[in-house]
């Protein structure tokens, strides 16, 4: 049997000591390692977008009856193609989705939208206030995903000459 006599250790309370620092050290260097990591995957991270104006506007509506319409030009101004756009038209009454998914925007350009294409319903949405544009991309997989995050909001309005 060996004989421990006379032999010193460490005592309870500095060995405490060393396990609590230890386990702070190791914790943040953990935390640190985990900062770095990106568990979602932002596909949304490089688009940006800018509306440029139209005339003395941002956007320009045209009221025909319950046919209606708006033009304005869009500035891919991010690091992605932008694949199709949500465009939310609200007016004092009510809003409206219009989606464009068949279009290839590449970066660092203009999308100039001057014909009647983008519809609403006059008479149902009323006097247009205010136009969001969410850019949509696509992922790895080809399926669309909408970028609310990243989207622009209109509200300097008038009426297309």
């Amino acid at each position: 049997m060996l004989k421990l006599q006379g032999k010193r250790g460490l005592s309870p309370l500095i060995a405490t000591i060393l396990l609590i620092a230890f386990a702070v050290a190791l914790g943040s260097v953990l935390i640190n390692l985990g900062a770095n990591i990106d568990l979602t995957r932002d596909v949304c991270k490089n688009v940006e977008v800018k509306l440029r104006n139209v005339d003395a506007n941002q956007v320009c509506y045209k009221n025909e009856g319950t046919n209606g319409y708006i033009n304005f030009i869009l500035d891919n101004s991010g690091k992605r193609p932008i694949n199709g756009l949500s465009i939310i038209i609200r007016g004092d009454k009510t809003s409206s989705i219009f989606d464009l998914n068949d279009m290839n925007l590449p970066e660092k350009t203009l999308f100039d939208k001057k014909d009647s294409e983008v519809t609403y319903d006059n008479s149902r949405i009323g006097i247009v206030k205010q136009v969001e544009f969410q850019p949509k991309i696509k992922d790895d997989k080809g399926d669309f995903q909408t970028c609310s995050k990243k989207s622009v909001i209109s509200e300097k309005l008038g009426q297309c000459k």
